[in-house]
């Protein structure tokens, strides 16, 4: 199986598990010079010892913290294998190798399982699998959620969130039903604490004569937070310290990566569709937990594109110039998700909006969207505008941040060095581009230390 994945895979994988061993290897040396020696055989600590460790605990929670962020870096790696159909076979190896313990013996058929578990059930339906459809529901009682897209719910003192996809043309009805049943399936066996998306409950569907509905019914945060949208944030003055703003810059990062693994393109990425829970309590230090929502357009990576858009100058803003207006030139691409990721974290690292309180455009873009030129020359220079208000954040957050970002915003381009040319890119199981994400963006921002 090694021997059949990507180069690039191959030597990303070794960076990571190198990078973990140095990790593993500082936490038993800085151990050791605080409490001696580690006593063998497992035995306790003395009291001398506790007593030293206790003192300098908080530099091994810094270095626990530095574990997770590698673990945040590798679990989308290892779910990136699952795109390949030999999966199954790595578990197992594993099994073979690590001499895991089985209430049965180790089988092709548990390896199987395990990898199937791995990639969510993204394979399609499943005649075992029970429905994910849910009686229908009085629209009446979903309620606006501030600064989203998303709505919110209540059922029997439960609360939920809301987010519709709309299918509008009957032509695609039965592939968009497809990749509605998938997606839910998918979320619903997902991690939410992993992945920065919430546990899916269901889907409501419902027709009319022209279009079928789909509204996603997602669990909500744990507590009783009221949610609101990232955008609502962003319109209020900084003081929030740059470690909140770079945790929900990775969040939003490795909830794209989750989905992509997943096999799906979200087509809709902006502040609006980042569900903050926590905002209204949170402080300088922490703006609350991010996930991502505001599936509307998503659709299987897979699967044809209609080249159907609107011609929204808001989403405009987040949208690669080949995506933009009522009929996009390109078809939607996994790196056009990448282009509104660099916007959106744009605009985290400066801590502004591109689009103001009252809903008109910032001064920053404010001539280029108000001006009287074709859709094409409008969007070229919007996202020239956006590559240089990127130069800004090498004083405001520093040089690694600055080069994610650009990276993002230039993942199109002809000559691009990060992510390289469309021909690089084209593999049977999108691994290279998956690789190339988690190098340039995931591992870069987890490697920034405050």
């Amino acid at each position: 199986m090694w021997d059949q994945l990507p180069p690039e895979y191959q030597t990303m994988q070794i960076q990571l598990f190198n990078g973990l061993q140095s990790r593993l290897r500082d936490a038993v040396i800085g151990l050791e010079r605080v409490v001696g020696p580690l006593p063998p055989d497992g035995r306790p600590l003395k009291a001398v010892q506790k007593m030293k460790y206790t003192v300098l605990s908080s530099k091994f929670d810094l270095l626990v913290a530095d574990i997770a962020r590698w673990a945040d870096v590798f679990d989308p790696s290892w779910y990136l294998l699952a795109r390949k159909e030999e999966a199954y076979q790595v578990f197992a190896q594993v099994q073979d190798t690590c001499n895991v313990s089985y209430s049965v013996p180790p089988s092709p058929t548990l390896a199987k399982t395990m990898a199937r578990q791995l990639t969510a059930n993204v394979e399609g339906p499943s005649s075992k699998t029970g429905s994910v459809f849910l009686p229908h529901a009085d629209t009446a009682n979903f309620l606006p959620i501030s600064h989203s897209d998303a709505k919110q719910t209540t059922y029997d003192g439960v609360h939920f969130i809301v987010d519709r996809r709309i299918s509008a043309s009957p032509i695609n009805s039965t592939s968009t039903l497809e990749d509605v049943r998938r997606l839910a399936r998918a979320l619903q066996k997902q991690d939410p604490a992993t992945s920065g998306i919430l546990k899916c409950r269901g889907v409501i569907k419902t027709e009319d004569a022209s279009s079928m509905h789909f509204d996603f019914v997602f669990n909500h945060a744990p507590g009783d937070s009221v949610p609101c949208g990232f955008r609502k944030a962003l319109l209020h003055p900084s003081g929030h310290a740059l470690e909140a703003r770079l945790n929900i810059a990775r969040s939003l990062a490795r909830s794209i990566a989750y989905l992509h693994t997943m096999k799906f393109v979200h087509k809709n990425i902006n502040p609006e569709s980042l569900l903050l829970f926590g905002y209204e309590q949170a402080s300088s230090r922490n703006l609350g937990t991010a996930y991502l929502v505001g599936f509307e357009q998503f659709r299987s990576a897979d699967a044809a594109t209609l080249q159907a858009g609107d011609d929204s100058w808001i989403k405009n803003l987040y949208r690669h110039p080949s995506r933009q207006g009522t009929h996009p030139d390109d078809q939607y691409r996994m790196q056009h998700d990448i282009y509104s990721l660099g916007v959106c974290l744009l605009e985290t690292g400066l801590w502004t909006s591109l689009v103001s309180a009252t809903g008109t455009p910032s001064q920053d873009i404010a001539d280029e969207v108000l001006a009287n030129t074709s859709e094409t020359e409008k969007a070229k220079k919007i996202k020239e505008v956006l590559i240089t208000m990127a130069h800004r954040l090498l004083l405001a957050v520093g040089t690694r941040y600055h080069d994610v970002v650009l990276a993002c915003l230039t993942c199109m381009d002809e000559k691009d060095i990060d992510f390289g040319t469309e021909d690089d890119l084209l593999d049977d199981d999108g691994m290279v581009i998956g690789t190339r994400y988690i190098e340039t963006v995931l591992m870069k921002l987890n490697e920034i230390v405050l």
